[in-house]
């Protein structure tokens, strides 16, 4: 009965993505009605709509897409490999490593400039991971949760202000689009970033799906996990290094989004239970439908202007957050 359950909310959510994927495209600025954007599609690009559509929308909806998907999983792989209801790319420090090298491969600082954007954000989100879990005791084998959110918090919280240092002292011309970077945005997103992100994407959902007995005896501890035969020195590496590429992918492309990774995860257990069998499905849709819904809000609000991702998805997942706390309250 719950796995009937469970199978016919799945496939909600899947229909669900190619709707949002036309309200994506038709909403805006300017509004398409929806029998135009077929004909839109299918035929040579002329008219300013033609360019609207294929030019500026798709790329950022589908890309909004990849990034809620990859943003979703990396936050439940997180919360499951640490344990920790709170466990996200940026309680753990890695979207800010990520952040920081990218901010100076855009004020173009030494040799960073001269790295692929792609790779740029995974050694800063890998370097900064590194070091949360050096502070939290990692290197003698063992991690408490809380001591690594906390040690995620601080480093955090440094890395955070050395890319506003970085920032200062960079170019002047170029604070604009670093700002707004920071801020999270899918604006001039082109078509030819996201191949990367769907194949990192693709192959992560891959891989955790053939793990994913794995995935479930870890969710006992890494002691339990142990005696089930799961080694955890390479299960351990080979997630963190998952989570990293996912999070610093997502943030080469969209900025500092905020809140998904954390708020998914907990939202795809809500509904369906926390078997990874239906829990990685289920954060990468439920991420890919909400951040396509939020950066359409961000569109719409205020046409012509633009929202940052960030300022929505903070008012959506703080409430949620401060509940789960209080749910979670420990004394």
């Amino acid at each position: 009965m719950f796995r009937n359950y469970c199978d016919s909310l799945l496939l909600v959510a899947i229909i669900m993505l190619p709707l949002s994927i036309i309200a994506g495209l038709a909403l805006g600025g300017v509004e398409v009605p929806l029998d135009s954007l077929l004909a839109i599609l299918t035929r040579e690009q002329g008219t300013i709509s033609d360019l609207i559509i294929t030019e500026l929308r798709l790329p950022r909806v589908l890309g909004a897409a990849l990034v809620g998907g990859a943003l979703g999983l990396a936050g439940a792989l997180a919360q499951t490999l640490f344990r920790n209801p709170l466990a996200d790319p940026y309680l753990l420090g890695v979207a800010n490593g990520a952040s920081l090298l990218v901010i100076m491969h855009i004020l173009g600082w030494s040799v960073v400039a001269f790295l692929p954007l792609p790779l740029a954000a995974f050694l800063g989100g890998l370097l900064a991971f590194a070091l949360v879990w050096f502070c939290a005791g990692g290197r003698n084998g063992q991690v408490n949760p809380l001591t690594l959110t906390l040690a995620g918090v601080a480093i955090a919280a440094l890395l955070s202000a050395l890319t506003t240092l970085v920032m200062l002292l960079g170019d002047q011309r170029a604070l604009g689009p670093a700002l707004r970077w920071m801020l999270g945005s899918l604006a001039g997103v082109g078509l030819d970033q996201l191949p990367f992100l769907a194949l990192v994407l693709g192959a992560s959902v891959l891989l955790a799906w053939q793990r994913k007995n794995k995935l479930d005896a870890l969710l006992m501890g890494w002691g339990k996990a142990k005696t089930l035969g799961v080694n955890i020195r390479f299960e351990r590496a080979l997630w963190c290094i998952v989570i990293v590429l996912l999070s610093a992918s997502s943030v080469a492309l969209a900025g500092a989004v905020g809140f998904v990774g954390l708020v998914v995860p907990h939202l795809a257990r809500l509904l369906l239970g926390a078997s990874h069998r239906y829990l990685i499905p289920a954060s990468v849709l439920l991420g890919a439908l909400l951040l396509m819904w939020v950066d359409t809000l961000c569109r719409t609000l205020l046409a012509p202007e633009e929202l940052p991702l960030g300022i929505p998805m903070a008012m959506l997942a703080v409430p949620l957050l401060l509940s789960l706390l209080r749910k979670h309250h420990v004394h």
